[in-house]
């Protein structure tokens, strides 16, 4: 599985209020989580999946706002946290793809969740070798580095009006595939 990812430089920031937001599954009731109403789309499919294989896969993170005040601030962060900068930067983005709502942190089923503690047992787990075997039908990629992380890089257009999405156009295509079977058959 290859990854797809999403670039903030391309899409942008979307604010707190924002329509195109939408709740999805989270870890924690008193947390929701909100992912861009493609992505939404994309995880709630692949949940439904999972789900009859025996995963119920929850949102740990989904949208967030851009938390640095500056260069400075983040930098601070990630050598206090890491060590430095260098080791911070394999971890933490300046400008995360979680802000457009397109990427998510899985936290269900464990060991799903946002460390790099257990980045190995997460990678060894029937659940990431189910979201290998299966994401990239809905639409979802990998970051490799996180085994939690996932995204859903859609084109531009449908980012900006979610109404157009990939899920409308295959029913589309589908119903019109349906309707000229139907009528061929009343043609011969």
């Amino acid at each position: 599985m290859q990854e797809n990812r999403v670039k903030l430089a391309f899409f942008g920031r979307v604010p707190t209020e924002d329509p195109r937001l939408v709740p999805v599954a989270s870890v924690s009731p008193d947390r929701p989580q909100r992912l861009h109403k493609s992505a939404a789309r994309a995880f709630t499919a692949m949940r439904r999946a999972a789900l009859r294989d025996g995963y119920d896969l929850q949102i740990a993170s989904g949208w967030r706002p851009h938390r640095w005040r500056d260069r400075e601030h983040y930098n601070s962060h990630l050598r206090s946290r890491y060590g430095s900068v260098g080791e911070g930067r394999k971890w933490v983005a300046f400008d995360s793809p979680h802000e457009t709502g397109l990427a998510f942190d899985l936290g269900n089923p464990k060991p799903l969740a946002p460390t790099s503690a257990t980045v190995q047992a997460q990678r060894n787990s029937p659940v990431y070798a189910w979201l290998v075997e299966n994401a990239e039908r809905f639409g979802v990629t990998p970051y490799r580095r996180e085994p939690w992380h996932w995204e859903v890089n859609v084109p531009l257009s449908e980012f900006q009006n979610p109404s157009t999405g990939r899920t409308r156009k295959v029913l589309t295509i589908a119903a019109v595939a349906v309707a000229g079977v139907v009528l061929s058959l009343l043609v011969t």
